[in-house]
């Protein structure tokens, strides 16, 4: 069995036979671009901390219209502190997801199309050469 960078640099070799104009008309061009694709092609690790676990329950059962109150007892949160952590952590992740959404180009409840103001008693000044 080969050692990985001995598998690596076999693979090397087939990309410089399988393209040889490509390698030949710019080598470093060649070696950045096949990096870049092997690179993308690789799986990455989750970005970002793991997520706790009671957090992802408490959202779950919040979409499912529980209250704070029967939350509690079903994810064995006790004590006031404890109970204020949760809720806590809860609404960061929610927001950070909002936030994230936002960044992405999705409408939230502020910028809705139907809350932008009406333009009807402004089209004369909107007309060309006015």
């Amino acid at each position: 069995m080969r050692s990985f960078p001995q598998s690596v640099r076999g693979f090397a070799a087939q990309l410089v036979r399988d393209f040889p104009k490509l390698y030949e008309r710019n080598r470093s061009k060649f070696r950045k671009r096949a990096g870049a694709l092997l690179t993308k092609a690789i799986p990455g690790s989750p970005r970002g901390r793991r997520p706790i676990r009671q957090v992802t329950d408490a959202i779950k059962l919040r979409h499912q219209g529980k209250g704070w109150s029967q939350i509690y007892p079903t994810l064995h949160v006790r004590g006031s502190a404890a109970q204020h952590l949760l809720r806590d952590r809860t609404r960061s992740r929610l927001s950070g997801q909002r936030k994230r959404k936002t960044r992405a180009g999705f409408p939230t409840p502020k910028n809705r199309i139907g809350n932008v103001p009406s333009i009807a008693g402004h089209a004369d000044s909107l007309r060309m050469g006015t």
